[in-house]
Formats: structure tokens, sequence, C-alpha cells
């Protein structure tokens, strides 16, 4: 299957296969919730060539976990909470970690909404490392902010990806995040 300018490899034949994607857009951003017992998706370089957009990407995973390869190809795991990045133009790939249930939430949008964290993130899919001191502000912040986006006026979503923006520098290793 083809989605989000993906390949998805759904594992035909896998006993007791769920995938539950659902999508809605507020604000000029994009909030997806995927929830799926067994699943490999991988966006090629050709798919990266046919991007209709550079949207920055960030992903938490609530529960179960994962693996990824990135373009450069660095690799990494995931476990329940872990934050990723990464952009609609990086090639990479991923699949759910065995006997896990994948379920993340990815919040796609304009490289402009995340200025300051955006050069960060435009180095390929990665992980926000755990052992930062700002991970648990970041996972919560992030939590909350995919169960309220969508109700949020566009003043209080700007001023939310704004904080956002300025926790993504911090939690990546930025220096300077002003």
């Amino acid at each position: 299957a083809q989605l989000f300018n993906l390949d998805v490899d759904f594992a035909p034949g896998a006993k007791g296969l769920k995938a539950d994607i659902a999508c809605i857009r507020h604000a000029g951003c994009g909030v997806i919730n995927v929830r799926t017992s067994a699943s490999t998706v991988t966006r090629t370089q050709a798919r990266v060539r046919s991007a209709g957009s550079n949207n920055l990407l960030v992903y938490l995973l609530p529960r179960g976990g994962s693996h990824f390869e990135n373009a450069r190809g660095d690799s990494f795991s995931t476990a329940p909470r872990a934050i990723v990045v990464g952009s609609v133009d990086a090639a990479y790939s991923a699949h759910v970690a065995a006997g896990a249930e994948w379920r993340f939430q990815v919040l796609s949008l304009p490289e402009k909404t995340l200025a300051l964290a955006a050069p960060l993130i435009r180095t390929g899919y990665q992980i926000a490392p755990s052992l930062a001191p700002v991970h648990p502000l970041l996972s919560t912040y992030l939590q909350d902010l995919f169960k309220n986006f969508a109700t949020l006026d566009e003043a209080s979503a700007g001023a939310s990806l704004s904080a956002l923006d300025h926790l993504l520098c911090v939690a990546l290793g930025s220096k300077d995040p002003s």
C-alpha cells in the first residue's frame, strides 16, 4: 500500500493483523494517529523526490516499539514514550518490534513552524535522547499537544508550536535554542 508518500507493508498473512490510521488537519498541520500490529514503512529516494512538501515530522510512540534506519545508515530502536523526528523529504525505513504493537502519533508541520529546530531535524531521522533532562517534559508536552491540538484556536496553536520548537531544540542538543 502507499500511504502518506510511504510504502507500507502490513505483513500480509500475519495472524491477527490490525491497522487503525486516523488523520486530522488543523492550523496548517496534520495530526496522524497510527496503531498497527505488524507493518514496515519505507520512504525511498524516489518517494523523497516526489514529496509534495518539505514538512517536518515529530513522532511520539506512547506504546510498543520499533526499529528505524535513516538514509545515512544510522539505525535505532524505540521504546514507549520515544520521540523521533524527521521530514517528508528524507528516506528511511521502520518496522514494528517483534511481538510489539506499534502505536504512534505524528505531527506533520511546515518547516517554518519549527524554524529553530529545523536545522537539527534536517540531519535525518533520529531519536531524541531519552536520557536528556528535557525528555520527560517533551514527552508529556507532546502527549497533551496530540490530545488537544484540534481544539486549539489559531493563536493557541501557534504558541503551542513555538513552545514545541524550543523544547525540540533543547532535546536535540542545540546550544542556543533562542
